[in-house]
């Protein structure tokens, strides 16, 4: 209030009004936003207005009840608003210049999880909260990463900012690659803008070594990209980092520090193949001693754990590419391999990992009752059964409840097949929402409702 009392007319009305621009982060919404609110200096430093306004809102979210009236200070919901705490301690101290966060972590050192590994809420919010935040170099470093690995647009938007590519470099001799980039930056939120460098080193592997630093000028740039270009073809790797760290400092990122679903994406790219050639390993194995085994364990051997798991990851596979190779049929003589792979796992007692199946058969059921919904006729009701019958056969336990949401919605808005085909529709029916664990009920609600709307209405007295 003390800030912003001297850059808008209302700050309470500002904030309340802030919530037009989450909506519509334009720089002409922001430019309109500080004309309606802005007075004085306002005009000329509308980054500073937004900051105060993103400071405030991060302080209400910080305060979001669901955070804090769970029990333990290392849960799911408290580490969330801590990020958001975290947010609003950065911004005060960038629009202040007072230090607040030793304070921050004074009082919450106090408040102690009942997990003891977890320790305090100061140890949970260095630990989970501070490592999820993102600015203008981090965001810089996640893109330099991940781009080795998928293409980035020249201009794209990423987690809030708006990534403009303007420099791109690869300097590379044998397994050491040194990439060289320039990249402006702007936090949509509050129009701040970033200019800035980056150098990365992939030494193979996992292994990054990402530098970020403002842009010094096109000059320097040059210079620095013809010196790694020397380095690179006689220098050793030691050498690189130094040169490295001279020109960007000593702060650098890893591929630890990238966000976890980008972090995910790098290590399928770099280790995917090395899980299917142990997929392949562990399908050849249990092929070449399937019956050698099995006749060993008719003869009363216990079976070696280590063909278990090869048994169970290549059951679990072949049971999935049988019912990815139908194509969504929902005939049962196409699956008669896929329900094989079932007995023989019943059989021998392997626990095979169905989900994936399981989610197959379940988008293929929504996409069927999606199919009801907007047919209005009698055949999706069979088709659904006869799916519902073949999972029964697979041993398949579906997602059903986008399915049961959507053909109650249809039932309790009276949105049933046409007139001429209810009465093939009504046997189907039923056997679906018994298979969807529906109450027959809705199918007699729908059948009141639609009698009281075609009755006459009562003569009058």
């Amino acid at each position: 209030q003390e800030m912003g009392g001297e850059l808008l007319h209302d700050v309470w009305a500002a904030r309340d009004d802030y919530v037009a621009l989450l909506l519509d982060s334009s720089a002409e919404a922001r430019q309109r936003f500080i004309q309606q609110h802005g007075r004085g200096a306002a005009l000329s430093r509308p980054v500073q207005v937004l900051r105060l306004l993103e400071m405030q809102r991060h302080s209400l979210l910080a305060q979001t009840s669901c955070g804090w009236f769970f029990n333990d200070i290392s849960g799911l919901e408290a580490i969330q608003v801590l990020r958001y705490a975290g947010r609003t301690v950065q911004l005060i101290e960038e629009l202040s210049g007072r230090a607040v966060e030793a304070r921050v972590l004074e009082r919450l050192g106090e408040a102690r999880s009942n997990i003891a590994e977890q320790g305090t809420g100061a140890d949970v919010y260095c630990r989970r909260a501070l490592p999820a935040a993102i600015d203008a170099r981090s965001i810089v470093a996640q893109h330099a990463i991940t781009g080795l690995y998928q293409y980035h647009p020249p201009r794209c938007t990423r987690y809030g900012f708006r990534l403009r590519q303007l420099e791109r470099r690869e300097i590379a001799d044998g397994a050491v690659a040194v990439h060289l980039g320039r990249i402006q930056v702007e936090l949509l939120r509050t129009g701040e803008t970033a200019d800035l460098t980056y150098g990365l080193i992939h030494f193979g592997s996992h292994e990054f070594h990402c530098a970020v630093r403002s842009f010094a000028g096109h000059q320097s740039f040059r210079e620095f990209a013809a010196r790694l270009e020397e380095l690179v073809e006689r220098a050793t790797v030691t050498e690189l980092l130094r040169a490295i760290d001279a020109h960007f400092g000593e702060s650098y990122f890893s591929l630890a520090d990238l966000l976890a679903e980008e972090r995910e994406q790098v290590l399928e790219s770099l280790f995917g193949h090395l899980h299917e050639s142990f997929g392949q390993l562990y399908a050849q194995l249990y092929e070449m001693h399937r019956r050698s085994i099995g006749a060993l364990i008719d003869a009363g051997f216990k079976m070696p754990e280590e063909f278990r798991m090869a048994a169970e990851y290549a059951l679990t596979h072949q049971l999935l590419n049988e019912i990815q190779a139908q194509r969504g049929s929902i005939d049962p003589g196409h699956y008669a391999r896929a329900c094989e792979v079932v007995a023989e796992a019943r059989a021998r007692g392997y626990r095979i990992d169905k989900s994936a199946s399981e989610e197959h058969f379940g988008r293929m059921l929504d996409e069927i009752v999606q199919r009801l919904v907007v047919e209005r006729s009698a055949r999706p009701f069979g088709e659904a059964v006869r799916l519902l019958e073949l999972a029964d056969q697979l041993e398949l336990d579906l997602p059903l409840d986008r399915a049961q949401d959507m053909v109650y919605e249809m039932l309790v808005a009276g949105r049933a097949p046409e007139a001429e085909a209810e009465a093939e529709a009504d046997p189907a029916q039923k056997d679906l929402l018994r298979r969807l664990r529906l109450s027959p009920t809705l199918v007699a609600a729908r059948d009141d409702a639609r009698d009281d709307a075609e009755s006459p209405p009562p003569p009058d007295p």
